[in-house]
């Protein structure tokens, strides 16, 4: 399951335009920018963004790729409100 979350911190810090300060964090904060374009919300970012995950994870892990394929296991993306404890299917 990728599993994005209301008000994501990570989410919301990459949608600045601030500089995260080391090279592994560039590579994150630009993957999330990336996938979240001009996201008119900070949830339709976040939902972006764990699409974009799932997408990413089939895209560059053969493992996953070939259970996914395989259909022994599922990839299910989702969205987790905090505040309701509701967990929204997004694929």
């Amino acid at each position: 399951m990728v599993l994005g979350h209301e008000n994501c911190g990570a989410v919301n810090a990459a949608r600045s335009s601030g500089d995260p300060g080391t090279p592994s964090l560039n590579l994150l904060v630009q993957r999330i920018r990336d996938a979240t374009g001009k996201a008119a919300t900070l949830e339709a970012a976040v939902k972006q963004n764990a699409r974009a995950s799932a997408a990413y994870l089939l895209a560059n892990s053969k493992v996953i790729r070939e259970a996914v394929d395989g259909k022994r296991v599922g990839l299910v993306v989702a969205y987790y409100h905090l505040d309701s404890g509701v967990v929204e299917r997004l694929r």
